[in-house]
C-alpha cells in the first residue's frame, strides 16, 4: 500500500487514493478537512528527488507559476507545503479526461470542436503570458476536458517566468518532442511564441488525426521541427476550411517572428474565422518547403490486415528426407507473432495526465547542440551491429543443435494470435491441438489463440504431444441502450449499467437543451463491454452574438420583452429612486464598451435590470448637540418629521455624557423638530433643524440649552428661562399643564401643527 494513503498533510489534507504517477511527482486524491471535506488533488514530490536541487527548484517553480494565475481555464492552486521531509502542492481536483484521450476516441475532431477547445487554451495561455509565465510543455496530455466541454490547462512543471532569460545546466527538460517548438529543440531562449507553436501542432493533430512530424527517434522528430515544413492539413483532410488551415500554418512557422505574436492575436483570427468560415487569410507556405519531407496519411479507421500483410504461420522442419536435405544449408526460422488487426502510429510520448517530467524519451536537451545528433546515430549504429553479431552467434548455435540432434523433438512454436482451426490443420502431424477453454478477449480476434500449453520454446515430442489452447471468443458485446432524449445523468446510469463507459460531448442542436441527442455507437447497436460510448448532449440551438441594446429609461415590461426576444435571461430588482415607478435605471451588461463602441455579446447569459420602486431612497442622518454642564437624570430625545417620530434615543443619566446624537431617518429635505422628555414624562421642544437626507447635511435653526438646564438642572442652581415662541409669559416652567397665551403647551402645539 502507498505510504501516503490515509495520511494527513499539515493535519488538514487526508490522502484517499493515488490518481496519477509522474516522473517527478505523484498525484493523490484527498479531502480538505477544514473545508467541509472538499475534494482536492495533492501533488507530492517523490522522496527520491527531495535532495535533488534541480527537481526541488522545478517543483517550486510550478507552485510559483500557478499561484499567480487565476483563470477559469487554468487549474487552481489552493495551498503549498515545503519542508525537509515533504514538498506538495494542493490543487483543484479535476474530474474529466485528457484532451489526448478524447482525441484518441474521436480520431479526427470536427473543426467546430477544435476551435471551441483551442480558444479556451489560448485564453488560458494569454492570462499566463500577461503575467510573464511561459508554459513550455503544451500538449494534449496536459489539457483536461470536462463533460460540458470546458478546458483546463495544467502541469506548469517546467514553466518559466519570461523575464528569466538565463539558462542553467539544470534546465534540460523543455517539453514533449512531438509538440516542441524549433527554438526549444535548438536549446534557445523560449517565450510565449513557443507556446503558440505547440498550440498550432495540437490544432494540426486535432484536425487531421496525425501529428505533423513523426520519426523513429525523438532526436529525428526534433530535427524535423527545426528543418521540415509540415504537410498542409487540407492535403490530409480536405474538409478543413481554408482559413483554418492558414491559422494552423501561421502558428507553426519556424521563424518565431512570423508566427502569431500573442495568444490574443491568434484568438482574433479564429474569432474572425468563426464569424465567416469561408474567409481566406493572406498566408502562403514558403515556396518549395512542402517538398522537403514525404508524408503518409493515417488511416481514417481501423483497417483489417490483408492476407499479404499477415506473416506466414510458424513452421516446423519438414520431416521428409528430401526436404531435410534441402534445408541443411538453411536455418529453420521462427516467424514473428501475428500482427494485431489494426494499424497504429508509433508513440514516443507515454506521459500520463500528470507525468510532466519523464523526459528520457520525449524531451530534447537544451544544452546539447543539434549537431551532436550525429554522434547519437553513430552510437546507435554500433549498438545495432553488436546486437546483430550476437544474434548470428545464437543462430549458429541453434542451427547446430537442430541439425545435429535428435529428430524426435522440436521446440514448440508460438501460436498466439493465429487462427485455431488453421493451426490445428497445419500442425496435425506435429502435435494434437485441442481447445482447453474459450474466453472473451478484446485484443485477440474471435477464433484465434490467446495462449497455449506447452508454451513457445518448450521441447515437445513430435507426433506425441497434446497442446491445449485458450481460444478467443472475441470481445464481449452488449446492446447499446436507447437513451435518446433522456437527461444526461439518467442516460449515463443506463449506459454504465450495461457495462459501458461514457464520454459526454456537448453540441448545439434543435433538440431540447440538456437532453441526449444520440450516441456513438448508436442505440441498439452492439458495443464491446468496457468500451466508451460517446454521448452527445444538446446545448440548444447555436447562439450568435448580438449588439447589446440600451434599455435604461424604458419601462421594465418593455425592457424585458426586448431582451428576452433576443435570447437573454432577465432578472429584475427594485431600488428606491426619484425616477418614475417601474422605470429601468440600470442594466448589468452595458450597451457600450469602455471605448464607446457597440457592445457585441452572446445572448446566452443573464441581464440584471434595476428599476425604480417609485419611492425616494431613505437615509439616516444624526442630530448631534453638546450637553450643558451640571445636568442629571434620565432623558429621552425624539425627532419629529411631519409630526411623526423619525428617530429617538434614551440616556440613562445625562450627567455622564458630553454629547448626544439622535439618529433620524427620512427622504429628500425635511424640517425636523427635536423634543426632550424627562423621567417624569414632561416634554419640551428644544431644537429645530433642516436636514438634507440626500446630501446627509444638518442645518440648526434653533437649539435651547437653557430649556435643557431647566428640565435637567441640579436643584438650587440658577437657570435662565427663555421666552417661548409666540411671546407671552409663564410663572412655573416645570408645570406640564401650563396653558394660555405664550404657555409651553401652546408653543408645543404651534410647532407640531406647523410641521
Amino acid at each position: 500500500m502507498d505510504k501516503y494513503i490515509g495520511k494527513k498533510l499539515d493535519g488538514r489534507y487526508e490522502i484517499t487514493e493515488l490518481i496519477g504517477i509522474g516522473g517527478m511527482a505523484d498525484v493523490y486524491k484527498a479531502v480538505d478537512l477544514m473545508e467541509d471535506n472538499k475534494v482536492v488533488a495533492v501533488k507530492i514530490l517523490k522522496s527520491e528527488f527531495a535532495d535533488n536541487d534541480d527537481f526541488v527548484r522545478r517543483f517550486r517553480n510550478e507552485s510559483k507559476a500557478i499561484a499567480v494565475l487565476s483563470h477559469p481555464n487554468i487549474v487552481k492552486i489552493y495551498d503549498v507545503g515545503f519542508s525537509d521531509k515533504i514538498q506538495f502542492i494542493v490543487m483543484e481536483y479535476i474530474d474529466g479526461i485528457t484532451l489526448k484521450e478524447f482525441m484518441e476516441q474521436q480520431g479526427v475532431l470536427k473543426w467546430k470542436d477544435t476551435v471551441h477547445f483551442i480558444i479556451q487554451i489560448l485564453r488560458a495561455l494569454q492570462h499566463a503570458h500577461d503575467r510573464g509565465i511561459v508554459h513550455r510543455d503544451i500538449k494534449p496530455q496536459n489539457i483536461m476536458l470536462f463533460p460540458d466541454g470546458t478546458i483546463k490547462v495544467m502541469d506548469f512543471g517546467i514553466a518559466r517566468f519570461a523575464r528569466e532569460e538565463g539558462k542553467t545546466i539544470s534546465d534540460k527538460a523543455i517539453g514533449s518532442v512531438h509538440y516542441i517548438s524549433p527554438e526549444q529543440a535548438r536549446g534557445d531562449i523560449t517565450d510565449e511564441k513557443s507556446d503558440i507553436y505547440s498550440v498550432g501542432v495540437m490544432m494540426y493533430e486535432m484536425l487531421t488525426g496525425v501529428k505533423p512530424f513523426d520519426a523513429d527517434t525523438p532526436v529525428a522528430v526534433a530535427v524535423m521541427h527545426m528543418q521540415n515544413a509540415p504537410r498542409p492539413p487540407r492535403q490530409i483532410n480536405d474538409t478543413i476550411p481554408e482559413g483554418l488551415e492558414a491559422i494552423v500554418l501561421r502558428a507553426m512557422q519556424k521563424d518565431a517572428s512570423k508566427r502569431y505574436q500573442s495568444a490574443s492575436e491568434m484568438i482574433k483570427d479564429i474569432e474572425e474565422f468563426k464569424r465567416n468560415p469561408s474567409i481566406v487569410f493572406e498566408y502562403n507556405l514558403p515556396a518549395g518547403e512542402e517538398e522537403k519531407t514525404q508524408y503518409f496519411r493515417k488511416p481514417d479507421a481501423v483497417q483489417a490486415v490483408t492476407e499479404e500483410e499477415i506473416p506466414a504461420g510458424p513452421r516446423f522442419k519438414d520431416p521428409e528426407p528430401e526436404k531435410k536435405a534441402q534445408k541443411k544449408e538453411v536455418r529453420k526460422t521462427k516467424t514473428a507473432k501475428p500482427q494485431k488487426q489494426k494499424i497504429q502510429e508509433p508513440e514516443y510520448d507515454e506521459d500520463d495526465d500528470y507525468d510532466e517530467d519523464d523526459y528520457e524519451d520525449d524531451d530534447f536537451n537544451e544544452d546539447t547542440e543539434v549537431s551532436k545528433s550525429s554522434y547519437f546515430v553513430v552510437a546507435l549504429t554500433a549498438i545495432a551491429a553488436a546486437v546483430i553479431i550476437i544474434a548470428v552467434v545464437f543462430i549458429t548455435i541453434v542451427i547446430l543443435k537442430n541439425f545435429g540432434g535428435s529428430t524426435d523433438t522440436e521446440e514448440m512454436v508460438n501460436l498466439v494470435g493465429y487462427d485455431y482451426q488453421e493451426c490445428k490443420s497445419t500442425y496435425a502431424q506435429y502435435f494434437d491441438l485441442v481447445v482447453d477453454q474459450e474466453k472473451y478477449d478484446s485484443e485477440i480476434p474471435q477464433g484465434c489463440i490467446i495462449s497455449h500449453t506447452p508454451k513457445a520454446g518448450t521441447p515437445i515430442i513430435v507426433g506425441n504431444t497434446q497442446v491445449k489452447a485458450v481460444v478467443s471468443k472475441g470481445p464481449q458485446m452488449v446492446i447499446v441502450p436507447n437513451v435518446y432524449s433522456l437527461e444526461p445523468n439518467t442516460a449515463t446510469s443506463m449506459l454504465k449499467g450495461a457495462g459501458l463507459n461514457v464520454s459526454i460531448v456537448m453540441q448545439n442542436s434543435d433538440i431540447d437543451k440538456n437532453t441526449v441527442i444520440e450516441t456513438d455507437p448508436p442505440r441498439n447497436a452492439e458495443a464491446e463491454i468496457g468500451s466508451t460510448v460517446l454521448m452527445y448532449v444538446s446545448l440548444g440551438p447555436e447562439i450568435y452574438d448580438v449588439v447589446m441594446p440600451n434599455v435604461v429609461g424604458t419601462k421594465k415590461a418593455e425592457a424585458v420583452a426586448t431582451l428576452e426576444g433576443m435570447g437573454f435571461t432577465v432578472q429584475l430588482q427594485a431600488e428606491d429612486s426619484a425616477e418614475e415607478e417601474d422605470t429601468v435605471i440600470s442594466q448589468s451588461i452595458p450597451a457600450l464598451t469602455e471605448d464607446g463602441e457597440s457592445n457585441v455579446v452572446s445572448p446566452d447569459q443573464t441581464v440584471v435590470l434595476t428599476y425604480s420602486s417609485g419611492k425616494l431612497p431613505t437615509a439616516e442622518v444624526s442630530i448631534t448637540f453638546a450637553v450643558p454642564d451640571n445636568l442629571k437624570g434620565k432623558a429621552i430625545f425624539n425627532a419629529y418629521v411631519n409630526g411623526n417620530i423619525a428617530g429617538t434615543i434614551s440616556v440613562d443619566n445625562i450627567a455622564y455624557v458630553s454629547t448626544i446624537s439622535v439618529p433620524v431617518e427620512g427622504t429628500d429635505t425635511q424640517k425636523v423638530v427635536l423634543e426632550a422628555a424627562d423621567s417624569k414624562g414632561d416634554t419640551n421642544i428644544i431644537g429645530e433643524y433642516t436636514i438634507d437626507f440626500t446630501a446627509q447635511t444638518v442645518t440648526e435653526l434653533k437649539f435651547d440649552k437653557d430649556l435643557l438646564r431647566q428640565m435637567f438642572g441640579v436643584p438650587g442652581e440658577t437657570t435662565t428661562v427663555t421666552q417661548p415662541i409666540g411671546g407671552g409669559s409663564f410663572s412655573d416652567p416645570y408645570d406640564p399643564n401650563l396653558d394660555g397665551n405664550g404657555g409651553y403647551d401652546d408653543w408645543w402645539n404651534s410647532i407640531i401643527n406647523a410641521y
